[in-house]
């Protein structure tokens, strides 16, 4: 699996290697019981070379850009403040490679609310440069092969 995760929310690239979509999406609520067939299903009908796109929302306690899992974000509690709570919007891409090799990237799209676009480009990521920078310089990660759902 080769991917490329600029700014994730609570998770890393290495954790999800070599583990099935199942486990992948545990920590999205509902997520395995009302689409966990369907999201099977969609990889065992990718085509090689096919770029695939989705949108993916969530609401977070931060406004950090990068939420690592060590961050140890707060979940959002249900007497949260508005103005406490974050908007992060995440673009997808799919491209399958070989049977066996599957390509996604994640940037993050909109986590601040209320800020332009000009404006969130401009935040710094770590190491003090632009997230776009920052995106953009970000190598690809390789971390082995999705193993993809059993077609029998």
């Amino acid at each position: 699996m080769s991917g490329c995760v600029c700014f994730p929310t609570g998770w890393s690239l290495e954790e999800k290697q070599g583990r099935t979509l199942s486990f992948a999406h545990a920590p999205a609520p509902g997520l395995n019981g009302q689409l966990g067939e369907r999201v099977e299903r969609f990889f065992l009908r990718l085509k090689p070379e096919e770029c695939y796109q989705r949108s993916n929302w969530s609401l977070t306690s931060s406004s950090q850009l990068n939420q690592r899992p060590q961050d140890n974000i707060a979940e959002i509690g249900p007497d949260c403040e508005p103005d406490q709570t974050f908007l992060r919007v995440e673009w997808q891409a799919l491209i399958l490679i070989d049977p066996l090799r599957v390509l996604f990237g994640i940037p993050d799209l909109s986590p601040h609310p209320g800020v332009t676009p000009a404006a969130a480009r401009s935040r710094s990521a770590p190491g003090g440069k632009p997230a776009d920078d920052a995106c953009r310089d970000a190598q690809v990660q390789t971390v082995g092969a999705v193993p993809r759902p059993n077609r029998g």
